[in-house]
């Protein structure tokens, strides 16, 4: 049963068992959203003969009695004022109501509580009141679902006592298992091939590989993984190169360099990228400056310092970092292509696959991280940079690569 029915028979069998005057309220954003409880509700007591007969439903919502029986008493009739109501988030009037049970659909469209908080206080009277909250993730950054998730997570991790508060949170352990383990699928989705079709599912899937706007609606509605405004830029697939070279066979010639900066213990990136004018293809050569702190802050399981969790001194025994004392567009066609070779660098390849993009209301893209902030993307800002001076320069560049790079013969 999704969580949609399953709210609904609740809400129904309190209706029906409980007390007589139970007030039902569902609400959401907006009367459709709402009507989809509101509905199945109505569904399931139009399947029962018996509580179709002793119960109606008209403009206001469902009511008890049947207007054709008006001398009978008791619970099942007219006498009883319980009722099950719809709400949306865009009525002015939310306040001085009086209910048992309280449904909120969707709540992670929600950027406050402005619309919680009235349904929440109009349970205040009852000696028993249950309120429900579903949804799935969304893409509203620092709302009303951020900080209830975080609640929940206390709670499950023991860190808060709130035994009046049950939690069921189906969600992906991470973003990469959903491409590796379809099998994983059923962590999101309980009722998969059940309530929803596994040819379904498989198909989005493939869909969220080649489109970054897809993916998004895909991670965040189908595997409940939070998502920002932005869609996620470039897939693992996408920024896959195992192609390598010697740096030695660029000796001599021109670079374009781009580097991003930090200014406490972030990490810095510096990027030169040469650009071969007979046939196009582009090297990068990267490398990338952390401060002693935070390398070391994973041995001394320094979260704040280090709350990625990468091993910064195995990087450096690589050759990748440094350890430091005390524009896109040309560039995501050039992946697509594998047109670019950065020597399969592994933090490049962590950076690139944590950026995502966001666009304004002109339509120009900004590199942001993909939600969480402990990822990083210095050293796809470092290769943004580079390609935009190359963009920029082109024609000088080219000039100079000439003399120094020699054509391939074909």
């Amino acid at each position: 049963m999704g969580k949609t029915p399953l709210a609904s028979a609740i809400s129904l069998a309190e209706w029906c068992c409980g007390e007589m005057g139970t007030k039902i309220l569902y609400g959401s954003n907006d009367y459709d959203q709402a009507d989809l409880l509101y509905m199945a509700t109505d569904a399931m007591r139009e399947a029962s003969p018996k509580l179709a007969r002793c119960t109606r439903r008209n403009q206001k919502g469902i009511f008890f009695g049947n207007l054709k029986q008006k001398n009978r008493t008791g619970k099942f009739t007219s006498q009883n004022k319980g009722s099950i109501r719809k709400l949306s988030a865009r009525t002015s009037a939310k306040e001085g109501r009086n209910i048992k049970i309280g449904v909120v659909d969707e709540v992670h469209e929600m950027k406050d509580d402005s619309f919680i908080m009235p349904i929440r206080q109009a349970l205040s009277t009852q000696d028993e009141p249950l309120y429900i909250e579903i949804t799935t993730d969304g893409f509203t950054e620092g709302g009303y679902l951020d900080e209830r998730l975080k609640m929940a997570a206390s709670v499950l991790n023991g860190e808060l006592d709130k035994s009046n508060f049950l939690i069921f949170w189906y969600t992906q352990d991470t973003e990469e298992e959903i491409w590796q383990d379809e099998k994983s699928w059923y962590k999101s989705n309980p009722g998969l091939g059940v309530i929803k079709k596994w040819s379904f599912l498989r198909g989005m899937v493939e869909d969220a590989k080649i489109s970054a706007s897809t993916r998004a609606f895909v991670l965040a509605k189908d595997f409940n993984l939070r998502q920002n405004n932005a869609a996620a830029w470039l897939t693992e697939r996408v920024v896959a190169n195992d192609a390598t070279f010697e740096p030695e066979m660029l000796r001599g010639q021109y670079y374009i360099g781009g580097i991003d900066l930090s200014e406490t213990t972030d990490l810095t990136a510096a990027t030169a990228l040469f650009v071969n004018p007979w046939t196009l293809q582009k090297y990068a050569l990267s490398m990338y400056f952390i401060p002693e702190t935070k390398a070391d802050a994973l041995l001394t399981n320094d979260k704040q310092l280090n709350p990625e969790k990468k091993n910064y001194r195995e990087w450096a025994r690589q050759g990748l970092v440094k350890i430091c004392a005390g524009r896109m567009g040309v560039l995501e066609s050039d992946f697509t292509l594998k047109r670019l070779n950065y020597r399969n660098n592994e933090i490049t390849k962590w950076n690139l696959q944590n950026t995502a993009l966001k666009l304004n209301n002109l339509g120009m893209k900004m590199p942001v991280k993909i939600s969480q902030s402990k990822n990083r993307i210095d050293g796809t800002l470092a290769l943004i940079i580079a390609y935009a001076t190359v963009s920029r320069y082109m024609s000088e560049y080219n000039y100079l690569q000439r003399d120094v790079c020699q054509p391939i013969e074909r």
